[in-house]
């Protein structure tokens, strides 16, 4: 599973309309995917990268210019591998609660989205099968691909 800019960005638009500090998404090579800054879209995030090779929730005490601002970075999981970190700017004293809170619902929206692709997937598969069983003029014995799906 991979961090899709289009599930980060919707985790950070509703994420900012609760907690008023910018957030940003990073892919498992730290550059941002999602943010709250648009214009930060597609930069590397160097504390991310700190956090990904760690492992670790990892604060920023200083700006690094473009590449990151002070604040506190914490890597997402899933299935116990490292995809990618989300990070949440300001005081790491103040925001570090609230990034927390930001990784736990990231790491279930991430899970969600999973299983909503899988079950979409084996519904597919199912149709598919159906569809070609149903077709099926001769003997079934002539179909062993369709027997040996029918016994999975």
């Amino acid at each position: 599973m991979r961090l899709e800019p289009a599930l980060g960005q919707s985790i950070v638009d509703r994420m900012m309309q609760a907690i008023p500090y910018n957030i940003n998404i990073m892919n498992e090579h730290g550059y941002i995917i999602a943010s709250g800054d648009k214009s930060r879209i597609n930069t590397l995030h160097v504390g991310s990268l700190d956090s990904i090779k760690s492992g670790q929730t990892l604060p920023m005490l200083h700006s690094h210019g473009n590449h990151g601002q002070p604040g506190v970075n914490m890597p997402v999981k899933f299935k116990k591998k490292i995809i990618g970190v989300v990070g949440i700017t300001g005081d790491p004293n103040t925001v570090t609660r609230l990034a927390s809170l930001l990784k736990v619902a990231t790491e279930l929206l991430i899970s969600q989205s999973y299983n909503n692709q899988m079950r979409e997937k084996h519904k597919n598969r199912l149709n598919r099968f159906l569809y070609q069983w149903l077709e099926v003029t001769d003997d079934i014995k002539n179909h062993p691909d369709l027997v040996s799906e029918a016994a999975s």
